[in-house]
């Protein structure tokens, strides 16, 4: 006999983000620690997320794009806030207007983002590795750093 469905209820506790967020911070130490955001804060309320890192003294953020950092910006005016999408040619002007930072992962993007005023992020990434099964270091790393180009 099928059972009915019962609802879930999901209680997000802000202030273990915030402890999380707090250590991770000390550990990035001298680095700085950025909160990846997208995906509406992976369906916990980006606004509300948000809110609470900014209260923390996070001011970096990563979205996947620029919808999302549309409304991180009205949340965040003064936050760093990076867009993972890159500057697309049908996102460059509006990044740049909301001063949200593409990561630019291709030639195209560098190149359609360069000469601008406004800051970016780049992308590399770099596998390390094998056809074996043996455990191994880790097979990838992504490094993003943000500067002027």
């Amino acid at each position: 006999m099928p059972t009915e469905p019962r609802p879930a209820t999901l209680r997000v506790d802000l202030d273990a983000l915030a402890r999380n967020y707090r250590t991770l911070r000390e550990r990035a130490k001298p680095g700085e620690c950025a909160a990846v955001v997208k995906a509406d804060a992976y369906g916990l309320g980006v606004e509300r997320v948000a809110r609470r890192l900014l209260r923390e003294g996070c001011r970096r953020f990563f979205v996947a794009t620029l919808a999302e950092a549309q409304t991180l910006r009205a949340v965040a005016p003064d936050a760093e806030i990076a867009v993972f999408e890159g500057a697309l040619a049908s996102t460059a002007d509006a990044l740049a207007k909301i001063e949200a930072r593409p990561v630019l992962s291709t030639l195209e993007q560098i190149e359609r983002w360069r000469g601008g005023a406004a800051r970016c992020c780049t992308s590399t990434a770099a596998s390390t590795g094998s056809a074996s099964r043996r455990p191994t270091r880790p097979r990838s790393l992504t490094v993003a750093s943000c500067s002027r180009i």
